[in-house]
């Protein structure tokens, strides 16, 4: 899915910024913290001549049962954090 906007994510080089990624969530979820509600999971944003896992954790959740679509929405949200234009 390809995320509209242009965004900034923290790496161990300082920041990387990327232009209408394609998203891909790895629907494994790596963390969970029930007294916060948040999760942690994997996303891998690609482009033309890139192809980078970003950190975008703590993602916040609602619930957690587990739903794909939910889990994209939730990315997609917390993804608005990291959005510069």
């Amino acid at each position: 899915m390809i995320v509209e906007g242009k965004y900034k994510f923290p790496n161990q080089f300082g920041e990387m910024e990327v232009i209408n990624p394609y998203l891909t969530v790895i629907p494994v979820v790596r963390e969970v913290d029930p007294l916060r509600m948040t999760i942690n999971v994997e996303i891998v944003l690609s482009g033309e001549s890139y192809k980078i896992s970003a950190d975008i954790n703590p993602v916040s959740v609602n619930n957690l049962d587990y739903n794909p679509e939910q889990l994209i929405e939730r990315v997609i949200t917390r993804m608005q954090d990291f959005k510069v234009s």
